[in-house]
């Protein structure tokens, strides 16, 4: 069976930086232990799994907020997670003198940083996922913003205020998704946009559509993680067979058995070492050959973190 590896493949920049910060925290005997992620660092558990094994404690509580999760910190560091934060997070932070180091990827900043900037003077729209913690954080700033996370909330929405319009979005959105939002937006109003898809996700759904020309398309990356699910949203809408694994252990054998060729890409929060095993098995499976057919793991902590 043929493998084709569509890159690129590992942490995006953003990814790598958060992971680097928590590296470096755990090293630094002047930051107070232990180390708290509000959240998880990225969404990777596997990621998380094996920082929880250095002592790094994941406050992973999907209905809480991250406000709500700073109850459960006991002493230590806290360390913010790629996706940001709102502004209430870190005033609370300072007024109970927690120590906090900031992994907020560039992208998202710049995004809170625009939103900052136009919000006295525009009506701020912003497309993204429902209790994801990029929207999550984003909201924050400010109750006049709206959320749109669907085509129907975009056809409903109606401008009540003589603000122009300015329209913001969740880094890790699909494009076509996006586009659609936008373009239902533009049918009834004249706004500003300012496309906030990172590069890392852009450059990885262009190769999926550009590149992926085979039989079944596998997506590696964790099931939380918005920019692997996209992955395969793109992937699905442009007609190709795909589905997300978390693991070499999730493949399907059943859907290899008939097969000539595979494509394989990788989400921005999916550590290299995942994605390799999967290409390695995939390379030396046969469909004739049982023995090939054993995919568990053999994975450490080590080889997901670098």
């Amino acid at each position: 069976m043929k493998v084709i590896k569509i890159q690129p493949q590992g942490f995006c920049k953003g990814v790598q930086r958060a992971l680097v910060i928590v590296k470096d925290a755990l090293k630094d005997d002047k930051v107070a232990k232990p180390l708290y992620i509000l959240g998880l660092i990225v969404h990777n558990k596997r990621l998380a799994e094996s920082l929880a094994e250095l002592g790094v404690i994941s406050l992973n509580e999907p209905s809480k907020t991250r406000l709500e999760l700073l109850n459960l910190v006991k002493g230590g560091t806290v360390i913010l997670t790629a996706h940001g934060v709102s502004p209430a997070v870190i005033k609370t932070l300072k007024e109970r003198n927690i120590p906090y180091i900031d992994a907020t990827c560039p992208d998202v900043d710049y995004v809170h940083q625009q939103i900052k900037h136009y919000l006295p003077t525009h009506k701020i729209l912003y497309l993204g996922q429902k209790n994801h913690p990029e929207t999550e954080g984003v909201l924050g700033i400010s109750n006049k913003i709206t959320l749109i996370s669907s085509l129907k909330e975009a056809k409903a929405y109606r401008h009540q205020t003589e603000k122009p319009l300015f329209l913001f979005n969740q880094t890790t959105l699909d494009v076509g998704f996006l586009n659609s939002l936008t373009q239902e937006l533009q049918k009834n109003y004249s706004l500003s946009t300012d496309n906030n898809i990172c590069k890392a996700t852009l450059r990885r759904q262009k190769a999926v559509i550009e590149t992926a020309k085979s039989e079944l398309l596998i997506v590696v990356g964790d099931r939380l993680s918005s920019n692997s699910n996209k992955l395969v949203e793109v992937a699905k809408n442009k007609g190709l067979n795909s589905y997300l694994i978390e693991t070499v252990e999730d493949l399907k054998i059943e859907s290899l058995l008939n097969i000539k060729t595979v494509s394989v890409t990788s989400g921005a929060s999916t550590p290299k070492a995942i994605t390799a095993e999967v290409i390695e098995f995939l390379t030396n499976f046969d469909a004739n050959d049982h023995k090939t057919w054993e995919n568990k793991s053999n994975l450490t902590s080590y080889d997901i973190l670098g």
